[in-house]
């Protein structure tokens, strides 16, 4: 999923003009939605992801997120859209994030970007449905969302040397359900949980909702979590 508007906190900060040629990685790139978003505002960036072009994704590098093959202290920003939901069960005690501020150089940020689960208007509550039944469809490969309490609530136990930020963003961005329903279908009748997602996004439509952000700001020479 994109994200639309993007955080004036990090537009502003992307495009600021200390950062001529910013270092730019999103983990997790995949297919490349978020970023052409960035693209579409002349912000360049690069990609990793644990899969190569060959099936589909715009990674540039290919590795695992939760250790990225990335030099310490190379990076202005490093991104990761809707991908902590799917670490978390590997390390639910966030400690990738120890590793992830590593990359950075002094004074480079670390934004993450994850939809808030809602239950209202209707559309949202089955875009959270839909991302429950992915979830319980493939456990291995992914988690369930991640709502931005539990995310402090689990950064909090670490310990932090690094500052944090947070936002609330009303996410824009529109959603195809008649192609999310195609791909939900199967022969027969829909039955189950799945059927009951169908006949509901049928109804309700689907809606992104919020988003949340975090920035790790003020990381100086050795500083970690």
């Amino acid at each position: 999923m994109s994200f639309s508007p993007l955080p004036k906190t990090f537009t502003d900060i992307c495009l600021h003009p200390d950062f001529i040629f910013p270092r730019i990685l999103e983990l997790g790139c995949g297919d490349g939605r978020f970023r052409s978003i960035l693209a579409e505002r002349d912000i360049p960036s690069w990609g990793l992801d644990r899969f190569g072009p060959e099936v589909g994704t715009v990674a540039d590098v290919v590795g695992d997120a939760l250790s990225p093959p990335v030099a310490q202290g190379s990076l202005d920003f490093l991104l990761a859209a809707n991908l902590l939901r799917h670490l978390v069960p590997a390390d639910p005690a966030l400690g990738f994030l120890v590793v992830w501020l590593e990359l950075l150089k002094t004074g480079g940020s670390l934004f993450i970007f994850e939809d808030e689960p809602g239950d209202v208007p209707a559309g949202v509550a089955r875009y959270g449905d839909l991302q429950d039944v992915l979830f319980r469809l493939m456990p291995q490969s992914r988690g369930p969302l991640l709502p931005v309490a539990d995310f402090k609530a689990r950064v909090s136990k670490l310990g932090t040397a690094v500052d944090w930020e947070f936002g609330l963003v009303r996410n824009r961005q529109t959603i195809d359900a008649e192609a999310v329903l195609d791909l939900l279908r199967q022969p027969g009748e829909p039955t189950g949980q799945v059927g009951r997602l169908m006949r509901g996004i049928e109804r309700d439509g689907l809606d992104p909702g919020y988003y949340w952000w975090a920035r790790a700001c003020g990381v100086s020479e050795g500083a970690r979590i």
